[in-house]
């Protein structure tokens, strides 16, 4: 537990530092993807809120996160029908 609210202190000093002012992260962004290729599979994670990525535990420099609503799910181009063609 103590590892985790040293993450959460640390990204709220960052978002401090880079805004110069505090923000609701929540307001401007709906969730966060944490994705994560694993023997050429996706892993996708879905948290709800900015602190909550710090109770991610598969998190790593390699993660991929990014802000958006739950229903954007990340795919494979070779497994989405749409996209499959443009390689």
């Amino acid at each position: 537990m103590i590892k985790n609210k040293k993450k959460i202190l640390y990204w709220k000093q960052k978002q401090k530092k880079l805004l110069n002012k505090p923000i609701n992260f929540k307001i401007l962004f709906i969730g966060y993807h944490i994705i994560n290729i694993t023997e050429g599979k996706i892993e996708h994670t879905y948290v709800e809120s900015y602190e909550r990525l710090c109770y991610v535990d598969t998190i790593t420099d390699d993660s991929i996160i990014y802000p958006r609503e739950e229903h954007w799910e990340p795919f494979k181009v070779a497994g989405h029908e749409n996209y499959k063609n443009l390689f």
